[in-house]
């Protein structure tokens, strides 16, 4: 194929918000070839972080200029965001605790920790390495001492103070990449082509050698994955236009929507399911009842349509949906009940906008191209 600019190259790359690594592996990513990662396709090795920040950052680039997105409340303010890192390669995943925000980057392939509370004079942070020599690093999750993430076809993981080599969680073969993951309990559940699977953490699963359930079997790559604490069940969607809920035992799959135009993201509560449908400019964000009726499928409700949602959150604090918009590069929020269509913006402008999370009073996020985190009140 041939060889495209750095900004065409990366605008293409992340055309497919947080699933570029898994397609990476098969050799394309949606016209680029493998060459155009940096060498990401190489081999690489595992290597154990002294803790040292990493040096050699850039400087962030220019934002979205897109104005393409659904309608949203004209009247409510913008706020500047605060830039924690930056200089990064090109952060994906992110996830935050009590103390660190974690983050993966598809750049250098390693993950990094700052901080959660910035400098009093307000500088960026210097990212700290945990782990280095990872294939794609994208997806990440949390438990209370460890951190996992996807690599590939894998999953890794190494304790938040880092200090030692990668443990290797999930090794699945080459034709299964892996999209996302969730840790729930004493599993990692994840999902990957055509079915969603779980291995005991205190295994490794490798395929053919045992220990990888799965836990539905068909329907298309099955794309993100959340599970609400202490429930029998994790949710998923797939490309076939599914969301489904799958018993962890694992014993039935439901699906909970059917016929969704790409559905992407999705965050459960207690008693609905709330996804983004991915579609260029014409996307939507959508909830159902996790307690569909027998006939089938729920009647999704649409909470807001247009633009081009891809990941979510839900604050439970506030009962607030948060999404980015790629389309658009912004984040938006709307009540979970509904906001009538008008989703309210958070923030604007920003460069490729990959993954989000909440924590306490802050949303924060990854900016690809930009090569940085930031976070804004909520």
């Amino acid at each position: 194929m041939a060889h495209v600019s750095r900004v065409t190259r990366t605008r293409c790359i992340l055309s497919c918000p947080r699933l570029l690594c898994s397609f990476a592996y098969a050799g394309v990513v949606l016209g680029c070839s493998l060459t155009d990662f940096g060498g990401l396709a190489g081999g690489h090795s595992e290597l154990v972080s002294d803790g040292s920040a990493d040096a050699g950052f850039a400087e962030d680039g220019a934002h979205s200029t897109d104005d393409s997105g659904p309608d949203v409340d004209a009247d409510a303010a913008i706020a500047e965001p605060l830039i924690l890192a930056r200089g990064i390669g090109r952060p994906i995943g992110i996830a935050v605790d009590d103390h660190s925000v974690f983050f993966t980057d598809l750049g250098t392939g390693s993950i990094f920790k700052i901080p959660k509370t910035p400098a009093s004079d307000g500088s960026a942070a210097v990212p700290v390495a945990i782990a280095t020599g990872q294939i794609a690093p994208s997806a990440i999750a949390l438990d209370a001492g460890n951190v996992y993430w996807v690599s590939s076809t894998r999953i890794r993981s190494v304790p938040k103070g880092g200090g030692v080599a990668p443990k290797p969680v999930v090794d699945e073969d080459g034709s299964n990449p892996i999209f996302d993951l969730v840790i729930s309990g004493p599993y990692v559940f994840y999902t990957s082509n055509g079915f969603i699977a779980k291995c005991h953490l205190a295994a490794f699963c490798q395929r053919g050698s045992g220990g990888i359930y799965a836990l539905t079997v068909g329907g298309g790559p099955y794309v993100r994955l959340t599970t609400v604490p202490l429930d029998s069940f994790v949710y998923g969607t797939s490309n076939t236009g599914i969301v489904v809920k799958a018993s962890t035992t694992p014993t039935a799959v439901t699906q909970l929507a059917a016929g969704q135009d790409n559905p992407f993201d999705v965050v459960v509560d207690q008693s609905t399911v709330y996804w983004t449908n991915h579609n260029g400019a014409a996307g939507a964000v959508l909830s159902a009842s996790l307690f569909p009726p027998d006939a089938g499928p729920n009647a999704p409700t649409h909470l807001a349509s247009g633009g081009d949602p891809t990941a979510i959150v839900l604050d439970a604090t506030s009962a607030t949906l948060y999404w980015i918009d790629f389309a658009t590069g912004s984040i938006l929020k709307c009540a979970k009940s509904g906001c009538n269509g008008q989703p309210t913006s958070v923030v604007a402008g920003q460069l490729d906008p990959q993954d989000l999370a909440v924590n306490e009073g802050y949303v924060y996020w990854t900016n690809a191209s930009a090569g940085t985190v930031a976070r804004i009140e909520k």
